[in-house]
């Protein structure tokens, strides 16, 4: 190899690059046609799918490309901020988990909505039972009419945080104890409320919109207001509740008695 590198005359079968490439060009019948491989660019628009079938003819956003826009975009403001501003919180969750439990004062513009092709929903049901969600109501898709319904129910001229169960975020790092800072993922924390906000300002136009890290989760772990009827039933209006404590009791008894 050594006496090759210093191009001292070889004898042989080997050939070199150079004397590859010629032959290859003088007898392509015998060793073929050297074929660059094609790199695919990465798809920056996909349809929603259900067990990788395609649903709808509207592709959205992947992610990557969503973050890219947003972290240059977007400013995310903290749940304390939010509460202390003068701002319209709007909550993109889906309306049953709205009514539940809920920010108060919040307006609810779901980013999802139940499946409404009566197919698509069978497969969307097949979908939540294998991964577990089957508990959590009907399956969902996405909302097309997203931006439309938001400007139907919020006055875009006033100041808008969006807001959802998890919220996500934009941070693509942490501080440990040592003060060091790692990187934890590379695109941030995906949520419905950011992806709310890139339709918001990038489709809709809507320009004055803020971004709650943490979601209705961190506003209700710093003891902000909430509303739902989860979160207002008292012990007797909870019936599940009721009948656990009577069983639990009964067995009780049972145990002394025997």
């Amino acid at each position: 190899a050594a006496w090759k590198a210093e191009g001292l005359p070889v004898s042989g079968l080997t050939a070199s690059k150079s004397e590859e490439d010629e032959w290859r060009t003088t007898f392509p019948s015998l060793l073929g046609t050297k074929q660059k491989k094609e790199v695919k660019a990465p798809e920056t628009e996909m349809r929603e799918t259900i067990f990788r079938i395609g649903k709808g003819e509207k592709k959205y956003a992947v992610w990557p490309v969503i973050y890219e826009y947003l972290a240059n975009n977007l400013k995310s403001i903290s749940v304390q901020e939010a509460n202390e501003k003068d701002v319209v919180i709007v909550d993109v969750s889906n309306a049953d988990d709205f009514r539940g439990k809920n920010i108060t004062g919040s307006v609810n513009v779901p980013f999802y909505r139940n499946i409404e092709d009566p197919k698509q929903r069978r497969l969307g049901n097949a979908r939540d039972f294998f991964v577990g969600r089957s508990m959590f109501g009907q399956p969902k898709e996405r909302n097309p009419n997203f931006v439309e319904d938001f400007k139907s129910k919020v006055d875009t001229n006033k100041t808008i945080v969006l807001t959802c169960g998890r919220g996500g975020s934009l941070e693509t790092s942490a501080t440990k104890s040592t003060g060091e800072k790692v990187t934890v993922e590379e695109f941030g924390l995906e949520s419905s409320s950011l992806r709310a906000a890139y339709e918001l300002m990038q489709e809709g136009g809507v320009k004055n919109v803020l971004h709650m890290d943490g979601g209705v989760s961190s506003w209700n772990a710093a003891g902000l207001p909430m509303s739902g009827k989860y979160t207002q039933k008292v012990f007797f209006e909870n019936q599940g509740g009721v009948v656990v404590t009577l069983l639990t009791v009964w067995y009780f008894v049972y145990l002394l008695q025997n």
